[in-house]
């Protein structure tokens, strides 16, 4: 999903049962606000965000078949048709305007 503290950094689902053997914080990200540094909760929203468009994008918009994780996971392709879809980028601009 991109580098973390100069390295390089993957994002998957862990099961709630979590018998991998890996350490892991649970619960939703906003309970996660404030537990771990800043760079850490952006990287963790990047991941959902990745994870939960991987998730809804399964299957092929164009013709219905199953797609598969290409590009390190920056996007999806059909196995019949070809179709690569890429995830939507959104940017966003916050403003304060104030008098004085």
């Amino acid at each position: 999903m991109g580098y973390w503290g100069g390295k390089a950094a993957w994002a998957f689902s862990i099961p709630e049962t979590n018998d991998t053997g890996l350490e892991a914080l649970s619960g939703n990200l906003y309970s996660l606000l404030g537990r771990v540094d800043d760079s850490l909760f952006h990287a963790q929203g990047r991941a959902y965000q990745l994870l939960h468009w991987q998730d809804t994008h399964r299957y092929c918009g164009r013709c219905g078949s199953p797609t598969s994780v290409i590009e390190g996971g920056r996007a999806v392709a059909c196995d019949d048709c070809s179709m690569r879809v890429y995830p939507r980028i959104s940017p966003c601009v916050i403003v304060l305007v104030s008098k004085g």
